[in-house]
């Protein structure tokens, strides 16, 4: 059986060389190596993490905001369709995008409504042309 010991505060008092002196984590930079101890190592490697991370989600935004645009433009003009946004090229800025979409939808409805009595054509009720036919009786 052991026999009993001093209590701590016994302790500290008669043996004053076995005080606790905080160790030196080892993790703690040498001045000497420029400071790329463990822990710089360890820095640096949370620091790509974090970037990485700022990456990704900087991209998701991107996405999310191309599908927005996508789907306003598709809602806003009558004959432009989800598949015809997603033929243009990925990259196209959202200002273009509209553009073309303008574009395409004006032609889309001159093609589906072409020119025709009223529009801008003869008119029944419109003067006629003289023609030679025309002077010919009106001289005789």
């Amino acid at each position: 059986m052991p026999e009993p010991t001093e209590t701590a505060a016994g302790a500290h008092e008669t043996a004053p060389e076995a005080e606790v002196v905080p160790e030196v984590p080892e993790t703690t930079p040498d001045p000497a190596d420029g400071g790329a101890g463990p822990d710089a190592e360890a820095l640096q490697a949370r620091v790509r993490e974090l970037e990485e991370e700022r990456d990704r989600l900087a991209a998701e935004r991107a996405e999310r905001d191309r599908a927005d645009a996508v789907t306003a433009v598709v809602s806003r003009y009558e004959h432009i369709t989800a598949e015809i946004v997603q033929a243009l090229p990925e990259d196209l800025p959202t200002d273009r995008l509209e553009a073309v979409a303008g574009a395409v939808n004006k032609a889309m409805h001159a093609a589906l409504n072409p020119p025709g009595l009223g529009r801008g054509g003869l008119t029944p009720s419109g003067e006629r042309r003289a023609t030679w036919g025309g002077l010919f009786r009106s001289a005789l």
